[in-house]
């Protein structure tokens, strides 16, 4: 049977990463000049199917990251009815409920925005196609200085979508890794503080941290096997893990013992238990929940 040490052990933990991006407003592509001077027929003809390889591209790019966020969109709202459904019944919190809302609406924000991008690349590629075919319609005799006038035009204006481009990539925040959201802190419009945009975690290793008291410390080994309940019945069952790490640091605990013959000024030294898949997806949505864990020293 595990033994106990007689410290305090607490939170269930998870690893979080902070996002930090400043939102750049992306410049708008407008057509350098409404009527472009070119020396053939061949050299207009190239710009036409250009800008319309362009379109068909930047059209399929976008159809299918449209294509991406409605797969989104409907496992969101699956799992926004699906936490609202055991929310009532009482079987989830209702601020995971909200995280699992604000989800979906996040997801139908961005789908939204990607039809209107959509749309605003169509309109403007059609433009400049129209543009180009009403030129080709007015070529009569074009004068050298005509054609490197038209050539430095589209020289300025590939210039200009490369910067709208990387004004763009600039503007889309990407997590280093997978995870799930667990809190945002910043939304659109809004400045970015300290705590970046977003909490992110995986939750799918949790990570049980215990203060253990500095006595009985040097009994406790990475490997060693770990149970861990919940000390306010958010959980029923026992879950499991192992030692993944020992501190190398003694401090005074941050969590106060209920037990009034408690030690308040106790030594204690951290605990990292990895808990094992099925215990982990059990608290996936519990982190920073205050716990209670034993430690098998006899392994």
């Amino acid at each position: 049977m595990a033994e106990r040490s007689s410290a305090i052990f607490w939170v269930l933990n998870c690893p979080i990463y902070l996002l930090r991006c400043y939102r750049c407003p992306a410049s708008p592509i407008t057509p350098r000049s409404s009527r472009m001077a070119v020396g053939s027929l061949g050299f207009v003809n190239h710009s036409v199917s250009r800008i319309q390889v362009e379109l068909q591209t930047e059209t399929a790019a976008q159809e299918a990251a449209i294509a991406r966020l409605e797969a989104e969109l409907r496992n969101a709202e699956l799992e926004d009815r699906r936490h609202q459904y055991l929310q009532k019944e009482g079987a989830v919190s209702a601020s995971l409920r909200d995280s699992k809302q604000l989800t979906s609406d996040t997801v139908r924000q961005q789908l939204n925005e990607a039809k209107a991008q959509l749309s605003r690349i169509t309109r403007s590629r059609q433009s400049q196609i129209a543009e180009s075919r009403a030129t080709l319609d007015q070529i009569a005799e074009v004068r050298p200085v005509d054609v490197e006038l038209a050539r430095s035009q589209v020289a300025q204006a590939e210039a200009g979508v490369a910067r709208a481009k990387a004004d763009l990539d600039l503007a889309i925040v990407r997590s280093p890794q997978g995870g799930q959201v667990l809190k945002i802190h910043t939304r659109a419009g809004e400045l970015v503080g300290n705590n970046g945009i977003i909490s992110l975690g995986q939750t799918q290793r949790m990570v049980a941290v215990a203060e253990v008291d500095e006595l009985d410390i040097n009994r406790v080994k990475v490997g060693q096997s770990a149970t861990v309940i919940s000390k306010n019945n958010a959980f029923s069952e026992t879950l499991r893990g192992k030692v993944k790490e020992v501190g190398l640091q003694i401090s005074k605990k941050d969590i106060l013992n209920t037990d009034p013959a408690a030690q308040f000024d106790a030594r204690v030294v951290e605990v990292k238990i990895l808990l094992n898949e099925p215990s982990s997806h059990l608290v996936a949505g519990l982190t920073n929940l205050s716990i209670q864990a034993a430690i098998d020293v006899r392994e």
